[in-house]
């Protein structure tokens, strides 16, 4: 066998070794899980969601305040107002229909959090928002200063967080090692400028339901949320929410 041969020998079985590689990798890639749910809003890249790429995602926590199970998805809102509200939890069924689910969200005054889990998945996390101007439900006028570090409202706000453990990293507050937090290790509040909307995207039938986790840290809280069913389009009550009544 000739020199030129046997590079032709060598370089057929490279070729044959680099090809089984590509096959293995190409499979590798295939099988590997979804991270999260399909995400259809540009709303949903906030401060604390455009970190959960490098965090690894963990199944609906187990020991939240079950405040209604299995609600109906649809335009009827349905919310709570009460005392601090710290990892409560509400599951909708969203039937099997796949499509667009359409969610929206009502913090009023007091700065909130919603986290939303389909298929073991986060599909949704608001970072918690709160509005910054405004009025109350009488129509007195309101304004807040969340973001201010050392004002009396971010320390309403911080107070019912401290030694709190932040749902996705797993650290306590305060910890300016949590994304998204301000120099005193705290959250950075979003201005929700009222109610605001979210998409994702529901791709099974035979996975019907959403888990809603709301982080609410204010002593005098409430929110409200509409969770539309699967390719229907909502809206916001037409005289506006109203905040539910103690709960």
């Amino acid at each position: 066998m000739s020199f030129k041969e046997k590079i032709n020998d060598w370089s057929h079985i490279i070729f044959i070794i680099l090809c089984t590689l590509i096959l293995i990798l190409g499979f590798m890639i295939l099988r590997l899980p979804e991270r999260k749910c399909d995400m259809l809003d540009d709303q949903l890249i906030s401060l604390i969601s455009e970190e959960i790429e490098t965090v690894n995602l963990f199944q609906p926590p187990n020991d939240a305040e079950v405040i209604a199970e299995n609600v109906t998805c649809g335009p009827e809102a349905g919310g709570y107002k009460g005392r601090t509200a710290w990892k409560q939890m509400k599951s909708y069924d969203l039937g099997s229909s796949k499509g667009t689910v359409n969610i929206i969200f009502e913090p009023y005054f007091m700065p909130d959090r919603f986290i939303i889990y389909y298929n073991n998945k986060i599909c949704i996390d608001t970072g918690f928002r709160g509005k910054f101007n405004g009025s109350d439900n009488l129509g007195n006028p309101l304004s807040a200063t969340w973001n201010t570090i050392g004002s009396p409202d971010r320390d309403a706000f911080i107070k019912g967080l401290s030694g709190k453990e932040d749902p996705i990293v797993k650290l306590k507050y305060p910890n300016k090692s949590i994304p998204g937090t301000l120099s005193d290790g705290y959250p950075k509040v979003i201005d929700s400028k009222g109610h605001f909307t979210m998409s994702f995207n529901k791709k099974h039938s035979n996975i019907n339901e959403a888990f809603v986790y709301i982080y609410a840290p204010g002593a005098d809280t409430a929110w409200d949320m509409i969770m539309g069913c699967p390719g229907e389009n909502i809206q916001a009550p037409a005289g506006g929410f109203i905040a539910p009544s103690p709960q």
